[in-house]
């Protein structure tokens, strides 16, 4: 999503509320299962791995600190550009993409099986990113997480 994605966002939101409902958006980094077809950008996942099962072979690499750093950024500006479209609530969505492959162990390994010391803690990512939401959009917007 970028600032061109909001014209269009806030009338799907406008929409709804006209029916008397909340719109909510569900924000994901979808990690190693992210083939960027349109980019044709190198995902990045907790670790180095090929994702067999992604509708396009793809392989990841491995996440850095910083690339943590940025995914939190962009995860933040999301949010900000969600609430900007008119969203009531915020998912910070944590079962398939990055968070989740922290934990999963298939995607915490090295090629020859050893689990693979990741940057990224998922209790701590995940915690860090429910913050950054909440810090961005404030007490006005809803923030849930699944």
């Amino acid at each position: 999503m970028d600032d061109r994605d909001i014209p269009a966002l806030a009338l799907m939101t406008e929409t709804v509320h006209k029916h008397g409902a909340l719109a909510a958006i569900e924000l994901v980094h979808a990690g190693m299962n992210a083939a960027n077809l349109y980019s044709r950008e190198v995902s990045i996942a907790p670790s180095h791995v090929a994702n067999p099962g992604s509708y396009a072979p793809a392989q990841a690499r491995a996440m850095t600190k910083r690339d943590i750093r940025s995914y939190r950024q962009w995860h933040r500006d999301a949010a900000l550009r969600a609430r900007r479209a008119g969203f009531d609530i915020i998912y910070v969505y944590a079962g398939h993409g990055c968070p989740w492959q922290c934990i999963f162990t298939k995607s915490a390994q090295w090629p020859d099986g050893r689990i693979r010391r990741q940057p990224c803690k998922p209790a701590r990512l995940l915690r860090e990113l429910i913050e950054d939401t909440k810090e961005a959009v404030g007490t006005d917007c809803a923030v849930a997480v699944r």
